[in-house]
């Protein structure tokens, strides 16, 4: 269940999935650092991993602001 708090005078809500915030140390242990192996895996799924086609939404969004700073 995800709970809402607010923070104060910005009028924004921060929203707390307490189900993630308890399994997290789970399944990571924080106390632990990266070893030089992990650090390399890490960095080789940046170069290996596939990029999505751009969305249709953000193309249409670029329109809009170049129509915007045209006028």
């Amino acid at each position: 269940m995800a709970v809402e708090e607010g923070t104060g005078a910005g009028g924004g809500t921060t929203i707390i999935d307490e189900i993630y915030e308890f399994c997290a140390p789970r399944f990571f242990d924080f106390l632990k650092g990266e070893s030089d192996d992990d650090v390399r895996r890490a960095e080789l799924w940046f170069h290996t991993a596939l990029s999505y086609a751009p969305s249709r939404k953000h193309h249409s969004l670029l329109s809009i602001i170049n129509l915007i700073l045209k006028i």
